[in-house]
């Protein structure tokens, strides 16, 4: 499934900024129609790294199915499990059982231990794996149909675990932050120049392991490792993550379908949002052993 979707049309002006479109498709005005029925039921969950506690929550369908496929969501940066919330209750009704968390230090409100000063993509990476080890065990998860699935931050650190685990059925990415060691390195010269801590974005202060672990690997050439089907989208007005370093994605993902936004910043509203959790049902219960 190597890039083979519909051509986005856009104006010649915002081709020559952002490069070939060849792996973009358009929605329609409408969201997709997808059944969405299923009674469910939720539980709280509280999982350890390092002795430090992931608080998430597990939402499975209620019928006499014995397994389900699992989604494994993940907040961006300086977020909560709040955001992903709508997301995970649209999978459960269309039978799709689902966890979302928040990750160690991942916000100064959230329900998991850590400070924001010491958390990274690569300590979210460690939190991510301790859940899809723990979930996968589950009587009532299918191990062979485990999908990660992310927004921003969440999308990056979810490809880094797609691209470094084989047991990641497929992966779906919103507005994944691909831009995360570009950003790092433009801040700062080099680790020498970084101090303990910093604030970014005007509002969130972290720590020096997070430049660290940013420019310590390429996750272009992570996700190229990764064969799997995976399904990315990107509005075109990004002011967070410019929809260039999703272009560059989606020519770099071996197997993966691209769905753009026209106009959409840095997270979905109105038909935008549904009509991508929608086409992310679709894609889960497409992409099923």
């Amino acid at each position: 499934m190597k890039n083979v979707l519909k051509l986005l049309l856009i104006p010649i002006l915002f081709l020559s900024a952002c490069g070939n479109q060849n792996a973009s498709s358009v929605p329609s005005e409408e969201p997709l129609e997808i059944e969405a029925t299923a009674e469910y039921e939720k539980e709280d969950k509280i999982l350890y790294r390092d002795n430090l506690k992931i608080a998430g929550e597990f939402y499975t369908p209620i019928n006499s199915k014995e397994t389900f496929p699992l989604a494994i969501i993940s907040h961006g940066f300086a977020e909560n499990m709040d955001k992903t919330r709508d997301i995970a209750i649209s999978f459960v009704k269309a039978g799709i059982a689902s966890f979302i968390f928040d990750y160690i230090g991942g916000h100064t409100n959230k329900k998991s231990d850590g400070a924001m000063t010491e958390m990274s993509v690569l300590t979210e990476a460690k939190d991510l794996n301790i859940v899809i080890d723990e979930l996968k065990t589950y009587e009532n998860i299918d191990p062979n149909n485990i999908f990660l699935a992310g927004q921003s931050q969440g999308g990056f650190v979810s490809t880094y675990c797609a691209s470094t685990r084989d047991d990641i059925k497929s992966l779906i990415a919103y507005y994944p932050a691909y831009c995360i060691r570009d950003d790092a390195e433009k801040q700062f010269d080099s680790v020498d120049k970084v101090p303990d801590t910093y604030t970014v974005m005007g509002f969130a202060t972290i720590g020096k392991i997070y430049y660290v672990d940013a420019v310590s690997f390429d996750i272009y050439e992570l996700m190229e490792n990764y064969e799997n089907n995976v399904l990315l989208f990107h509005g075109t007005a990004d002011d967070i993550v410019p929809y260039s370093y999703a272009v560059r994605a989606s020519e770099t993902f071996p197997n993966v379908e691209f769905v753009t936004y026209q106009g959409a910043g840095h997270g979905f509203s109105g038909n935008d949002k549904i009509d991508s959790i929608n086409r992310s049902i679709e894609f889960i219960k497409t992409n099923l052993n």
